[in-house]
């Protein structure tokens, strides 16, 4: 087994990025590396196989763990119990829940690790919906300040000094139908960077909002991508669900926050949910009567010449490859 560690690429860019955002220990990064190994090579499920005396027992579990990596010296409880790195940002996974493993990486890190590109399949149940009316992108593209002004922030975030600042959450606050998840990604495009679009009213349980919400926010971390919460006034109009939420993402965004966007109708006081990071809150009002009646005569001239014409706005960020110009605009601060 430890021909099993030092086999491990420790020399990936990509792995040594992993170990310093997260701040793994050499033990937490070892740990993560024979977990990974499984899916490197078949052969090393059959070396757990082997070691858990079970052919289908393939991944490895907290003995495991703790008599190959570092057998004696370590705690159990410290390094592999629920609150420890591994399992509180999602990079390992326990399988069915057990307390100690066995382990799985989560699919976002193996994507990450492996250089194989994307965010991790787990977004996907919750995504936004990126179908627009032909007419809206037009009737959007109307609000440059409101662009200009986020894009200014989001780039403000790329600095030195906001190492600083901590993570930047933005309240972005206007009335539904008013673009805002096409403005966010408009935003985030031209910022350079990938976003993480969510739509909270998918997220219809505890669990899978915990369980999305980290994932999202690790990725984030890794891909050097916004995180986009869309609709959460679902969650400001139920009281236990907005308690869950606040105390599920206030220390995860404390600790693995860079760009955090939660957008809602009214504003929620997002001032008072991290009081460690930098708040802006930002409000789109609705178009003067004659700035809308222009875009209603714009987009239906474009409608008119080009009635087919398929919406050509920034994609979703869904499935975006390693190595495009959001991933080398690394968080300016460590979780």
């Amino acid at each position: 087994m430890q021909q099993l560690v030092e086999e491990a690429p420790k020399s990936s860019a990509h792995l040594l990025a992993l170990q310093q955002r997260f701040h793994l220990s050499g033990f937490e990064m070892d740990c993560l590396l024979v977990c990974l190994a499984g899916e490197i090579s078949p052969k090393f499920e059959r070396v757990f196989a082997y070691l858990n005396d079970s052919m289908a027992a393939k991944l490895p579990g907290a003995d495991i763990l703790l008599r190959t990596v570092a057998p004696g010296q370590l705690s159990l409880q410290a390094l592999l119990g629920r609150d420890a790195p591994l399992l509180r940002y999602g990079l390992l996974s326990s399988v069915d829940g057990a307390r100690f493993g066995p382990y799985r990486v989560a699919a976002g890190v193996v994507r990450y690790a492996l250089q194989q590109g994307g965010f991790d399949p787990v977004l996907s149940q919750a995504w936004c919906n990126g179908d627009v009316p032909p007419l809206a992108p037009t009737l959007w593209g109307t609000r440059a300040s409101e662009l200009e002004n986020l894009e200014r922030l989001l780039r403000s975030q790329f600095t030195a000094s906001a190492a600083d600042q901590g993570p930047l959450v933005v309240g972005l606050h206007a009335r539904d139908g008013s673009g805002r998840q096409y403005l966010v990604e408009s935003a985030c495009n031209r910022a350079g960077i990938g976003c993480i679009s969510l739509d909270a009213r998918k997220l219809k349980n505890t669990e899978t909002m915990q369980r999305t919400l980290t994932a999202a926010l690790r990725d984030s971390l890794l891909l050097g991508a916004a995180v986009f919460v869309h609709h959460i006034d679902i969650w400001l109009d139920d009281a236990q669900a907005l308690a869950d939420v606040r105390a599920h993402l206030q220390p995860l965004v404390r600790e693995l926050g860079w760009i955090v966007i939660l957008s809602s109708q009214s504003e929620p006081g997002l001032a008072a949910w991290f009081t460690a990071a930098r708040v802006v809150d930002l409000t789109c009002p609705p178009l003067p009567g004659a700035a809308r009646d222009a875009a209603w005569r714009g987009a239906r001239q474009q409608l008119t010449a080009c009635p087919h014409q398929p919406h050509t706005g920034p994609a979703p960020a869904w499935g975006a490859p390693l190595g495009t110009t959001q991933h080398h605009l690394a968080p300016a601060h460590p979780p």
